[in-house]
């Protein structure tokens, strides 16, 4: 497990990527805690719930868990 601190917009396919190249790095776990992004989406709205869905199904598909500290 590692800390994935986002700093900066939340970009799913980019942010998927990133998913993927942590399972490629072995990783078997990671805790998403948005820090300092620039709120676009905004916390918590309808879609950034929406981005934090497609983030975990992916994760899931590649046998990575996440979870999120907020």
């Amino acid at each position: 497990w590692h800390f994935w601190a986002v700093n900066d917009r939340l970009e799913p396919e980019r942010m998927m990527g990133q998913l993927s190249a942590m399972k490629e790095m072995g990783f078997h776990g990671t805790v998403f805690h948005p820090r300092y992004y620039p709120g676009i989406p905004a916390y918590m709205s309808e879609a950034y719930l929406d981005l934090l869905s497609r983030l975990i199904l992916h994760a899931k598909e590649i046998g990575l868990a996440v979870l999120d500290i907020r």
